[in-house]
């Protein structure tokens, strides 16, 4: 919601988040949680194959595509204590080009 907000990062480079449902068997959390963050796109994945080409060991698995740069992978992250990290990392993209 708050790149949304703010019509993408520093840059103007906009933000797009896709959740990842892996809990097929539960669509009222899905629901809650895809509400709770504000993500607009949600991908289905119930055998977990996302999961596991990005070796992820836990829930939420974080992942940052620059899609400026070739869609190459800028940052990865397990768990939610290192939201301040994906902010910067995100706010980051864009700037080596200007």
């Amino acid at each position: 919601a708050h790149y949304r907000s703010t019509g993408g990062n520093p840059q103007g480079v906009p933000v797009t988040v896709v959740a990842v449902n892996v809990e097929a068997a539960h669509p009222d959390r899905t629901a809650r949680f895809v509400a709770e963050v504000g993500a607009k796109l949600v991908a289905e994945d119930p055998e977990g194959q996302l999961l596991r080409h990005f070796s992820a060991r836990a829930l939420p698995y974080l992942v940052v595509v620059d899609a400026t740069a070739g869609r190459r992978v800028v940052f990865e992250s397990a768990g939610l204590d290192r939201i301040d990290a994906l902010r910067a990392v995100i706010d980051g993209i864009g700037k080596e080009q200007r």
